[in-house]
């Protein structure tokens, strides 16, 4: 990567999390861009740049978070073993996946106890949806 894509991918690095603490504090509705971006250490523009919007950062944070964690997962839906012990063995991955990321966490929280469901956030609760709808997928072969 040349140093201003390091750079660039280190920023909205910066500005994911900065968001997820922020959102996490004062909720999605109260927090301000301007707030992301004094925590980050940048400019309201570079959210603009990176994300568009508050909504869009929103749901860039959630689908980035369940992403890593089914990454890290993923190993188990290939191991061997037989269809139920396999089911256990994601299933506890699953449930104790937020316990070993604290990031996971807040996103749970954030999205489970201090985000409404507002207009704007339709499009990441979709995709949400969807993928609580793969694992379900994942799940029905494994029966």
């Amino acid at each position: 990567m040349r140093r201003t894509q390091e750079a660039a991918a280190r920023t909205r690095e910066q500005l994911l999390q900065a968001a997820l603490q922020c959102f996490l504090e004062h909720g999605y509705a109260a927090t301000t861009l301007e707030e992301i971006a004094r925590r980050a250490g940048t400019t309201r523009g570079a959210i603009q740049w990176h994300f568009g919007s508050k909504a869009d950062l929103f749901n860039t944070l959630v689908r980035e978070q369940y992403e890593r964690a089914a990454r890290k997962l993923q190993p188990l839906y290939q191991r061997d073993g037989s269809p139920l012990e396999k089911l256990r063995q994601i299933l506890l991955a699953w449930l104790s996946y937020p316990e070993e990321d604290a990031d996971f966490r807040a996103m749970l929280e954030l999205t489970t106890m201090r985000t409404g469901l507002l207009p704007e956030l339709e499009s990441g609760v979709a995709e949400k949806i969807q993928a609580v709808q793969a694992g379900i997928g994942h799940f029905a072969e494994l029966l």
